[in-house]
């Protein structure tokens, strides 16, 4: 000021540059000690408002860079802990909402949606592990899975499917099968069976049956 007699140090919060009448405010993203000529940049992961003596440190899902007045949540698919400059992607098989600060592994039977914001059910025909970022391959013929199943499941006797099924079909009579089968077999000439059946039966010639 006019007619000073000595220099005065600027506060906390402050400073002022090399012959400058006056103390400045540090901006927001900046901070300082007593007695300081500049102020100093917050890093990243850290945040501070106006005439800061101090940075503050950003909490798990949220993140900053470098001379932040203030810290930005983390995006669906992504995650922080304290005080980070960048978000990371959650690992294949692994989702997580806004805001997250760690990731969430799927269930079996289910995958990451896209934007691996969610899990979501497999589709029926198809299976997964817990973990997958994507639902195994159809399931084979005579086999079939549910909506969100794990494995793949086989078809009892009398039954079949073709792959990738959610479900198995009953054997029509005059048909059979094993298990796990893709299809069922016509009974040969002379057997005969009903629906969903394991195995034909022989007509009774003697009786004058005959199929």
């Amino acid at each position: 000021e006019i007619g000073a007699t000595e220099c005065q140090p600027c506060e906390a919060g402050k400073s002022a540059a090399l012959g400058a009448a006056a103390c400045d405010f540090c901006t927001p993203g900046k901070y300082s000690l007593a007695n300081a000529v500049s102020c100093t940049n917050c890093q990243g992961g850290e945040y501070s408002s106006s005439g800061a003596i101090t940075c503050k440190t950003c909490i798990e899902g949220q993140f900053s860079s470098p001379n932040s007045s203030g810290c930005s949540t983390c995006p669906s698919g992504k995650y922080s802990g304290t005080g980070d400059e960048t978000c990371s992607e959650c690992d294949p098989g692994h989702a997580s909402n806004s805001g997250s600060a760690a990731c969430s592994q799927c269930e079996s039977g289910k995958k990451t949606t896209p934007s691996q914001d969610a899990c979501e059910n497999c589709a029926a025909g198809k299976f997964s592990s817990a973990g997958s970022s994507e639902c195994g391959s159809s399931c084979s013929a005579g086999t079939y899975a549910g909506l969100g199943a794990d494995t793949c499941q086989e078809c009892a006797g009398g039954t079949y499917s073709a792959a990738g099924a959610e479900a198995c079909t009953l054997c029509v009579a005059g048909t059979y099968s094993g298990a796990k089968a893709g299809s069922c077999t016509p009974c040969p000439v002379g057997e005969i069976s009903g629906a969903a059946s394991t195995s034909c039966t022989e007509c009774d010639a003697a009786q004058g049956f005959v199929s």
